[in-house]
């Protein structure tokens, strides 16, 4: 199991790591998970139940329904930044992740 970060093939100890790994065992066997997908799971659950919260504040109060539909939108917004930007970092573990050679 690795736990990826944009440095983790930086580093000289964790290179020769996998290269020991990829010595020893097929590449299938190993797992690689990046670090901020904790943040993104956070993220995820706090957005989707910020938006209904929005709403039912809103409604409770007596403001325009338009308030909290604007703010189900923004968390829908800050989800969907936070989903791309996980998915550069992932696309970006697969390249370098894939031009490591042991060799």
């Amino acid at each position: 199991l690795i736990l990826y970060t944009n440095v983790y093939l930086l580093k000289l100890w964790t290179v020769f790591e996998v290269a020991a790994f990829l010595l020893v065992h097929p590449v299938k066997q190993m797992k690689v998970v990046p670090v901020n997908l904790a943040v993104l799971f956070c993220v995820a659950v706090c957005c989707g139940n910020l938006g209904p919260v929005g709403v039912a504040f809103c409604r409770a109060n007596r403001v325009a329904d338009t308030y909290g539909v604007a703010f189900t939108h923004f968390s829908a917004y800050f989800y969907v930044y936070f989903l791309r930007r996980w998915y550069r970092d992932k696309a970006l573990m697969k390249e370098r992740l894939l031009n490591l050679s042991v060799r």
